[in-house]
């Protein structure tokens, strides 16, 4: 399996801590069925400043590194939770947006009570400047919990949709795990990740998530969603578009 959505970079955003505790993380993973890990580090200016940079890079090489010391086989890449808000569009024009592994996609994420016509006037920008947009975790949006037939039209419009394994279990409240449980029922999302901070809480461990999906849906549905859609990201493929199902609405 591959986590596309992970805060694994040691002393850089509110995730691991120390280089012991992302080793800690990957070798979870790794227990779990998990080979391969992309590093996404808040980019969120003046509170978290993380951009393209020798340095970043260096950071992705030293644990990578440390991961062979420790004969933990999980693959590091690339990548960056971008937050957008009203200023995004000098990020872009100073190639300050981190795409994952060298693709055309790269992880955004909104204000989580900012307007559906607000994040989708955003999409339409980051779709202009060539990026294939996936919205990390749409599930915890506020607009979303209130009109979730929006994220169809957010597909239909070229986003990848992101779900975080925690909101099924009710780790971010009832209303993002409702919300994923509709996004699951009717295929409308695409990948799901970890969203994980730490060895302790929101961990890497994916067993819990593929277990659910191959009971609840399918082992095909779970393979999709934790490998084979996740996959074509890193080798910077398209990802055929599976909504098929007319939308129900959440009673």
């Amino acid at each position: 399996m591959i986590d596309l959505h992970c805060h694994i970079l040691p002393g850089i955003d509110d995730g691991a801590h120390s280089l012991d505790e992302s080793c800690e993380m990957a070798y979870m993973a790794y227990a779990s069925g998990v080979d391969t890990i992309v590093a996404t580090p808040h980019c969120m200016p003046g509170i978290f400043d993380n951009y393209p940079s020798d340095q970043y890079y260096a950071k992705i090489n030293e644990l990578q590194e440390a991961l062979l010391q420790y004969h933990i086989p999980v693959n590091i890449l690339p990548g960056m939770e971008n937050f957008i808000d009203e200023g995004f569009e000098g990020l872009f024009q100073q190639k300050k947006i981190q795409v994952i592994n060298d693709s055309r996609y790269a992880l955004f994420e909104f204000d989580f009570g900012a307007d559906s016509e607000r994040i989708s006037s955003y999409i339409k920008k980051i779709i202009e400047y060539g990026i294939s947009p996936i919205i990390a975790h749409p599930e915890r949006y506020e607009c979303v919990q209130e009109q979730p037939e929006i994220l169809v039209n957010w597909r239909e419009k070229g986003c990848i949709l992101q779900g975080n394994k925690g909101s099924i279990s009710g780790r971010y409240g009832r209303r993002a795990s409702k919300i994923l449980r509709w996004m699951l029922d009717c295929e409308c999302v695409d990948i799901i990740a970890s969203d994980a901070h730490s060895d302790r809480t929101r961990t890497t461990y994916a067993g819990h998530i593929y277990e659910f999906l191959c009971s609840d849906y399918s082992r095909e549905y779970a393979i999709r969603l934790l490998e084979e859609n996740p996959r074509k990201v890193i080798e910077n493929q398209l990802i055929r578009d599976v909504f098929g199902k007319k939308e129900r609405m959440i009673g």
